[in-house]
């Protein structure tokens, strides 16, 4: 097991340059390590960037005050539970056909700030629990799912309301909306929520 832990500090710095000062921590990781990522930031935001053949067996992304983004490409391994938060900032999350080895959680919440989650699977073994959470700011949330992947989409909205702008193979009126083939033998069950803001879904499954 090989622990990395960085950590950078303004200590000293006057609020006029700290409020300048740009810092980016690159960290690069051979294909072959199983790896659990946990990173945070107090000001400033994070991206994650995946490659294929990353195994990744936890992944928690949390900033204060600026968004953070996960990209993970097709063929990354995913093991294990992956978590976005952030305070002040919007949450970005593109999920394209990774390989899911097993049941894994998906938690993409913000307070301040929108959600924005764009869901590609084609394949997948065990199911995926999802949850986006906005309190001030809407969520955009896109699925394409195909062959034995069954999805279920279930939507809560305080103030704002909920919109379908396709919903190919799948039934329901605005929420919940199902696959024609839920429940199956592996499915993605996912719960929109906001407070203060609009939910926008556009869900397509083909067999």
């Amino acid at each position: 097991v090989l622990t990395v832990t960085a950590e950078q500090k303004a200590d000293g710095i006057s609020w006029l340059w700290g409020s300048s000062l740009n810092v980016t921590l690159d960290v690069s990781i051979d294909w072959s390590m199983n790896t659990s990522l946990n990173i945070k930031t107090t000001t400033g935001g994070i991206l994650l960037n995946t490659q294929p053949g990353v195994i990744l067996n936890s992944t928690n992304l949390q900033a204060t005050t600026g968004g953070a983004e996960a990209n993970l490409t097709q063929d990354v391994i995913v093991t294990g539970d992956l978590s976005i938060k952030t305070t002040t900032g919007g949450v970005k999350l593109s999920w394209k056909n990774p390989t899911v080895t097993n049941s894994v959680k998906v938690d993409a919440t913000t307070t301040t700030g929108g959600v924005d989650a764009t869901f590609t699977q084609y394949k997948l073994s065990g199911n995926i629990t999802l949850r986006a959470e906005a309190t001030t700011g809407g969520i955009n949330f896109a699925l394409d799912i195909k062959n034995n992947i069954g999805a279920k989409i279930e939507s809560t909205v305080t103030t704002g309301g909920i919109s379908v702008t396709r919903q190919d193979g799948f039934s329901g009126n605005k929420t919940p909306l199902q696959s024609t083939n839920y429940p199956s033998d592996h499915k993605i069950d996912a719960t929109l929520k906001t407070t203060t803001g609009g939910i926008h879904i556009d869900a397509k499954y083909a067999p």
